[in-house]
């Protein structure tokens, strides 16, 4: 600003010298200082508003490279470096597809009453120690961490085998397994084609895989008859296939087969075909107020119920006419509920669920209780044992 007054004053002087040696008259004088005055307070304003103007752009450009730095760190710190570094040095949008990927959900069922009976701190210790271990045991299997929610994890494998191997070690190896807290997981898995975007993934197997774990119960690992189809012989045989559902938010009915982790060791043998255990038949003692059945060979199933035709009678108003129907299945004993009030199992050790018009596999001890909670006063409760 200071060059341009002075050269202002320059442009004023020299032309009054001249003026006054030439002679000229004071009107041509005072009109041709006036001219030059105007001249040189334009150019000051000219000047004034190009530096402000010049400025401006000389702050937000710097200001603009400080927010890509904070950009690129972000970027660096909640995104893996192959995509951060993608989404550096390029403004098109990051997305790939894959044709043929296993997804798997896995969450802590009822945490909730955890963090009731333990309290914040502890609860949320318990939870992150078994997120932990649900993330090694992913890696060891060839997978890959999408992303952990909460009491939640979100997994992806390159195979369905790798995705149901690593779903059973998660159940077998679940940290915490005492009296006090016993943390369950409900699994899901589907395999089919995503698309990976930004580090997360998206698709139809994505939102079959959660919803097949919202409608698992504790301890179970369910997936998909398709995804099944695709395992080894081995694996194919330590399963057990439900009834199509229509899933939320899923147009078309899905077929459901059950990974049966518990049996046999799980799948310490599943590389292989399995012996057949009929050489020694599970048996399911059945207790109850007004005596003993005993399922197995002899007694294939057993139906539950108001009706005196009943395998055991059950004198309780919230229970139905024909209640539930334990069936021997294989060498699973499973309880299908085909009542109004639902049916209520809880394993030893474990807290109670209800079924409505679904069914589960009983193992080892527990007790069924028909039409309410067992802790009701007027509960009528069914001891059961699996041997």
């Amino acid at each position: 600003f200071g060059v341009i007054q002075m050269l202002c004053a320059v442009a004023v002087i020299i032309p009054n010298l001249f003026l006054l040696a030439g002679g000229a008259d004071r009107v041509t004088y005072v009109n041709v200082n006036l001219w030059m005055l105007l001249a040189a307070a334009l150019a000051t304003a000219f000047w004034w508003v190009f530096d402000g103007v010049s400025r401006r752009l000389f702050l937000s450009e710097r200001h603009l490279a400080e927010e890509r730095i904070r950009a690129d760190r972000l970027l660096e710190n909640i995104l893996p470096v192959p995509i951060a570094d993608k989404l550096k040095g390029s403004h098109e949008s990051v997305a790939e597809r894959y044709e043929a990927v296993t997804v798997l959900f896995a969450d802590i069922a009822d945490s909730t009453r955890l963090y009731q009976q333990l309290g914040n701190d502890l609860a949320l210790e318990k939870v992150e120690r078994c997120m932990s271990r649900l993330d090694a045991i992913s890696r060891e299997h060839d997978g890959d961490v999408i992303k952990t929610v909460g009491d939640e994890i979100m997994c992806k494998f390159a195979t369905p085998e790798d995705a149901v191997l690593a779903a059973v070690r998660m159940q077998q190896e679940r940290p915490d397994q005492d009296e006090t807290t016993n943390l369950q997981l409900r699994i899901g898995l589907q395999h089919g084609e995503i698309i990976e975007r930004y580090g997360d993934v998206f698709g139809d197997t994505v939102n079959v895989a959660s919803r097949l774990t919202s409608i698992a119960k504790p301890g179970q690992i369910l997936t998909t008859v398709e995804t099944m189809s695709e395992l080894p012989a081995g694996l194919r045989e330590k399963s057990r296939q439900h009834e199509g559902v229509v899933l939320k938010g899923i147009a078309h009915e899905v077929g459901i087969s059950e990974v049966l982790w518990q049996d046999d060791d799980a799948l310490t043998q599943m590389g292989d075909n399995p012996a057949s255990s009929s050489d020694n038949p599970p048996t399911l003692k059945l207790t109850s107020p007004v005596g003993e059945v005993i399922l197995g060979l002899d007694v294939q199933a057993a139906t539950l119920g108001r009706d005196p035709g009943c395998t055991i009678q059950v004198d309780h108003p919230k229970a139905s006419r024909n209640h539930a129907r334990i069936e021997h299945r294989r060498d699973n004993f499973v309880l299908v509920d085909k009542s109004t009030n639902g049916t209520w199992i809880c394993f030893d050790l474990q807290a109670p669920f209800r079924l409505r018009l679904e069914e589960a596999v009983l193992r080892g001890n527990g007790s069924i209780s028909v039409g309410e909670a067992p802790d009701s006063p007027t509960a009528q409760v069914i001891r059961f044992e699996v041997a």
